[in-house]
């Protein structure tokens, strides 16, 4: 539920299009919570991690803003941003939006 409703703020407050992470290929439940919210797998990076003496695959996902039935983008009131994009990164994933 906590995906759901930063992927809500990030569409109809923030007004963005696109929010992409790097998640640890071996990280299953973070995995199945982020398709659950409905990231999609782009890529995956082979040995893009050397941690504790090994090395790790990171997984690229993404999930763009939802569309009308008419093609355009849902748009709803929100904030206007000076900001067009922010990157916050920990030591097991990074999230990028736009």
């Amino acid at each position: 539920e906590a995906i759901s409703l930063a992927l809500q703020y990030a569409w109809y407050s923030l007004n963005l299009n696109r929010i992409q992470l790097r998640v640890f290929s071996d990280n299953a439940h973070a995995l199945r919570a982020y398709m659950s919210a409905g990231f999609e797998q782009e890529g995956k990076m082979r040995r893009a991690a050397f941690i504790d003496g090994n090395w790790r695959d990171v997984i690229i996902m993404s999930v763009l803003r939802p569309l009308e039935e008419n093609g355009t983008s849902v748009s709803r009131n929100y904030l206007p941003s000076t900001q067009v994009g922010a990157i916050m990164t920990s030591p097991h994933s990074g999230l990028s939006v736009a």
